[in-house]
């Protein structure tokens, strides 16, 4: 094991960045666009060639359907009031405006689209989800539970409230970004991506097949698998960063208390720790380059 205490200073120069009864049908020849603005409701979304169809059912905070420009847009009123969004018995109770909803209550949006198709999401309360997405800009503001079977292109999702949101492979570069106590899981990245964690919620994600920008400054915790390309990890916060490996070279620095930990990095790395928090890897191939001022510690299994 190699160990390097804070009494060994070794300078560095950083590098970071990355280039990185139902309601009335309406259907239309052409929308590659699906927006939902503060939408209230259970989202079925599903894979059909051809043109998107929306179907709205009735329900408590109905939201309305227009068209125009290549764009279904989904908007639900602009007075939305949650206070409460619990799970109990896999009972799902809300509290909106004032008034005690229960899940079922709500409207069933039913989106049937081709697979290409992107889904715009801005704030709402939405649970549900379905079948693959062509590219996804999601933001959840509130409570909620959305999953997805994949992303087929690039994926810019964040969270900065209570709710979840699971998805399959994502095709594309991902963003991901959560600042509440909701969480993202991502079974992979197709490309490069950028994770920060400024909440307690925390990101899961398989392999990424391109560079990675991981940032933990809140208390919530980023895990995922292989990064397949450059990965500068930072913790400033309570939280951990975990990686299986990373094929290329890394950049990992710790200011807070927490950890960044991992498996082999197949390339040259440096290391920062200025903070309480430890930063330990299975093994380095490449150079080494240490910055030891805090009361944490760096360990490298195998050199």
């Amino acid at each position: 094991m190699t160990r390097l205490i804070p009494t060994t200073v070794a300078a560095i120069t950083l590098a970071s960045g990355l280039a990185l009864g139902a309601g009335p049908a309406f259907a239309q020849s052409a929308a590659p666009e699906v927006k939902l603005d503060n939408v209230v409701g259970r989202l079925v979304w599903r894979n059909a060639p051809g043109p998107v169809r929306v179907t709205i059912g009735e329900g408590a905070f109905k939201p309305k359907l227009s068209q125009s420009g290549g764009v279904s847009a989904i908007q639900g009123p602009d007075n939305i009031r949650l206070s409460q969004c619990s799970t109990r018995n896999n009972v799902t109770r809300l509290r909106i405006n004032d008034r005690d909803i229960r899940l079922e209550e709500l409207p069933e949006i039913t989106v049937t689209a081709p697979a290409e198709a992107r889904l715009v999401i801005d704030g709402g309360v939405l649970f549900g989800g379905g079948a693959t997405l062509g590219a996804g800009d999601i933001g959840l503001s509130s409570c909620g539970d959305l999953r997805f079977d994949a992303v087929r292109a690039r994926l810019d999702a964040r969270v900065s409230g209570s709710g979840d949101l699971q998805i399959g492979p994502v095709g594309g570069p991902a963003n991901l970004a959560v600042s509440g106590s909701g969480d993202i899981a991502i079974a992979s990245i197709g490309a490069a991506a950028e994770i920060s964690v400024s909440g307690s919620g925390d990101v899961a994600a398989g392999a990424i097949a391109g560079p990675a920008v991981l940032s933990v400054s809140g208390s919530g915790d980023v895990k995922v698998g292989e990064i397949r390309g450059r990965a500068d990890l930072s913790v400033s916060g309570s939280g951990d960063i975990d990686f299986q490996k990373i094929s290329g070279a890394a950049d990992l620095s710790v200011s807070g208390s927490g950890d960044i930990a991992g498996g082999a990095i197949l390339g040259p790395a440096t290391f920062s720790v200025t903070g309480s928090g430890n930063i330990a890897a299975g093994s380095v191939t490449g150079a080494i380059d240490a910055v030891l001022n805090g009361s944490g510690e760096v360990d490298i299994a195998a050199g």
